[in-house]
C-alpha cells in the first residue's frame, strides 16, 4: 500500500470497541492559543489554495523559523467562527483530529478576523485518493479507515460535541499518514440548538431530525454512509 495506509502498530480494534470504550467526560479546560500580533511575523502566507471549507479557502502557509508547512483558514471575528475554532481546539488532543496549532486576532480588509493556523494534511483528502485510484485499498485498509474515523468520533461526542458534517471530503492524511478528520465548521454541542442546516454530506439522515440536528447519531449515520459506500465498492457512489 502507498503512504496513506500504511500499518500502524495499534492493536487490532473494531469501531464498535472504539466507540463504546471512550468513556464520558467533561470537556477539559484549555486556553486557546489567541495571538494579537500580525501573523506575518510568524508565517509565510503563499497563494496556493489547497482546499475549501464550509466558511471559504484554505490556504497553504509557511512558519518562518523552521519552514513547516501549515494551513490557514481565515474567519470573519464572531461568536460563531469563535465557537468553531474552540471546539475543534478542545477536540485535536485526539490523534485522529487535525490539530490546531496557532490563531491569530488581525485585521484583513478593515474588518476583525480569526486567522487560524492548523496542520497541514500532506497526504492527502480521502476522496480523492479514491476516486484517483493512486492506491488500491484493500478490506484491511478499510476497516482502519473506519477504526480510525470511529475512534475520532467516539472522543468527540466524549466531549459532547456533534460534528455534523462527516464525509470523505472532511477526512485527510498527514504526512505520516495519519487519518484526520477535519472541518469543524458546522460543529455543535449536543446541548445546542442548531441554527445551520445539517452537513454537506451526500444523505443527511433525515429519521434523526434533518435537517436541524445535533444529536449523535447524526455523526455515527454519516459514518455509516461511508462504510456503506466502502462496501459497494463503486466509482459513481463517490461522485458529487
Amino acid at each position: 500500500m502507498g503512504q496513506c495506509f500504511s500499518p500502524t502498530s495499534r492493536r487490532k480494534q473494531s469501531v464498535h470497541d472504539a466507540y463504546i470504550r471512550t468513556p464520558e467526560r467533561n470537556p477539559p479546560f484549555r486556553k486557546l492559543p489567541l495571538h494579537t500580533h500580525s501573523i506575518l511575523k510568524d508565517y509565510e502566507i503563499t497563494q496556493k489554495v489547497i482546499g475549501t471549507g464550509v466558511t471559504g479557502p484554505i490556504r497553504l502557509i509557511k512558519r518562518r523559523c523552521n519552514a513547516e508547512r501549515c494551513c490557514l483558514k481565515i474567519l470573519l471575528d464572531d461568536r460563531t467562527a469563535r465557537h468553531e475554532v474552540e471546539l475543534q481546539f478542545l477536540a485535536c488532543q485526539h490523534p485522529n483530529v487535525a490539530r490546531v496549532v496557532d490563531v491569530y486576532e488581525n485585521l484583513f480588509r478593515d474588518a476583525r478576523c480569526l486567522f487560524v493556523v492548523a496542520e497541514y494534511m500532506s497526504g492527502g483528502q480521502l476522496l480523492e485518493i479514491i476516486k484517483t485510484g493512486q492506491v488500491r485499498i484493500s478490506e484491511r485498509d478499510v476497516l482502519r479507515i473506519v477504526r480510525d474515523l470511529g475512534s475520532a468520533i467516539a472522543y468527540i461526542h466524549s466531549l459532547g460535541i456533534v460534528h455534523r458534517d462527516i464525509k470523505l471530503e472532511n477526512v485527510m492524511y498527514s504526512n505520516k499518514g495519519m487519518l484526520k478528520l477535519t472541518d469543524f465548521g458546522l460543529a455543535l454541542m449536543e446541548k445546542e440548538q442548531p441554527k445551520a442546516t445539517l452537513s454537506t454530506s451526500y444523505h443527511p439522515p433525515s429519521e434523526v431530525g434533518q435537517p436541524k440536528c445535533s444529536k449523535k447519531p447524526c455523526d455515527m449515520w454519516s459514518l455509516g454512509i461511508i462504510m456503506y459506500f466502502f462496501k459497494i465498492n463503486s466509482p459513481k457512489a463517490f461522485d458529487s
